[in-house]
């Protein structure tokens, strides 16, 4: 009885720790993508700052469609889920203003698309989501063309 009352504690402490998980439920409430589709490379920092840069320009902002708005909800859904730290992003980016349902304010996102896996990134409350998914990373490779026309 206190072996497994011991195992039950463990497990729980172990699991408590780990900040990668899979999400039951993302809600976007609105999306805006900036027109912004030079492929540059950014530090988490670089990132942050080019968000102000894109507003003082005036960058145009695309509306995304009720189905694209769903898509990137399911695709976050099933993306692995954890903190961001300062590091270097890729080359392939989308930079969007979002409001997520249950978190304060809107969000810095910063959609980075590589070859193989792709992150989803809110700079404003650094949390990260690790996209692997084949067809995930396909239809964001998509996305970004698509709003790139």
């Amino acid at each position: 009885m206190i072996a497994k009352l011991f195992l039950i504690i463990i497990t729980t402490v172990a699991g408590c720790g780990s900040m990668t998980q899979k999400l039951d439920k993302v809600e976007i409430e609105r999306i805006k993508v900036f027109a912004d589709f030079q492929e540059k490379g950014y530090t988490t920092a670089g990132a942050s700052t080019h968000f102000d840069d894109l507003k003082n320009k005036g960058t145009e902002q695309i509306e995304i469609s009720l189905s694209d708005k769903q898509e990137l909800e399911r695709i976050i859904q099933n993306a692995e889920k954890g903190k961001h730290r300062q590091t270097k992003l890729g080359i392939r980016h989308l930079f969007a203003l979002m409001k997520f349902s249950g978190l304060k304010g809107e969000s810095r996102v910063i959609i980075n698309i590589g070859e193989e896996r792709a992150f989803v990134v809110d700079l404003s409350h650094m949390i990260q989501y690790k996209i692997t998914q084949p067809s995930h990373v396909k239809w964001l490779k998509d996305f970004r063309e698509q709003c790139n026309k």
